[in-house]
C-alpha cells in the first residue's frame, strides 16, 4: 500500500528557542491484519504516533531497541515520528516550508513547551492541535504535556479527530507515546484515505 499522500514534519526539541530538528521518519509499511492494543475508530482514519524514545534507554537504565519496537508495534501506527534517535537534520522555518505543500502536513514531536505557552499560541494560528493535553513527561510520573501532534489547516485540508491517546508505558522511555486517529478531509468534506490524492 502506498502511503505518500502526507508530509510529516517532526519537531524534536527547543522550538521555543528557535531551534527545530527533524527526526528520521517515514510511513510505516502495510501491516495487513495486525491487531493493535488500540482499536481503530474508522477504517479510513490515519493513525499518527509521536514518541521520544531517548535513544531506547528506558527508565530502568537499559538500552533496549526491541522493547521500543514492541511498544510501537503494539500501537500499529501508519506514521511514526521518533525523537532522540541520534540522526537529525534541521527543519527551517516550519510554517513557510509546510505552506509550500499541497498535501496534508503533520507536525509532531517533543516541543518542550506546555499548553498555553507562547510557542503553542503562535502555532495555533495556522495549525490544529490533534493530540490531547494529557501529561506526557516524565513517563513514570507524568506531570506535564510537552509532546504534541498538529495538522496544518488550509482552505483545502481539514481534520476530524477520531481518537486521542497518551499511551501508558512508564519504562521504555522517559516520554510517553502520543497517538491520534484522524480523518483528513478535503474542501468538499470528502475523506482522504491513505492512498487518496488531494484534489
Amino acid at each position: 500500500m502506498k502511503k505518500n499522500t502526507f508530509l510529516l514534519l517532526v519537531l524534536c526539541c527547543a522550538f521555543s528557542g528557535g531551534s527545530a530538528f527533524a527526526a528520521e521518519t517515514s510511513p510505516l509499511p502495510q501491516t495487513g491484519g495486525k491487531k493493535s492494543r488500540y482499536a481503530r475508530p474508522h477504517e479510513a482514519g490515519i493513525r499518527i504516533l509521536t514518541y521520544n524514545i531517548r535513544n531506547c534507554r528506558g527508565m530502568d537504565g537499559k538500552v533496549d531497541f526491541d522493547r521500543i519496537a514492541g511498544v510501537i508495534d503494539s500501537i500499529n501506527p501508519d506514521y511514526v515520528a521518533l525523537q532522540e534517535v541520534d540522526r537529525h537534520t534541521s527543519v527551517m522555518i516550519i510554517d513557510y516550508e509546510a505552506g509550500q505543500s499541497e498535501k496534508p502536513v503533520i507536525l509532531a514531536g517533543d516541543f518542550n513547551d506546555t499548553p498555553g505557552s507562547r510557542t503553542l499560541d503562535l502555532l495555533s494560528q495556522n495549525w490544529l492541535q490533534l493530540s490531547a493535553d494529557d501529561h506526557t513527561f516524565r513517563s513514570d510520573q507524568p506531570t506535564r504535556c510537552i509532546d504534541y501532534i498538529f495538522g496544518l489547516e488550509t482552505e483545502r485540508i481539514h481534520y476530524e479527530i477520531l481518537q486521542q491517546v497518551v499511551v501508558e508505558e512508564p519504562v521504555a522511555s522517559d516520554h510517553l507515546p502520543v497517538l491520534v486517529d484522524v480523518m483528513i478531509k478535503d474542501h468538499r468534506d470528502q475523506a482522504l484515505g491513505r492512498d487518496t490524492p488531494v484534489p
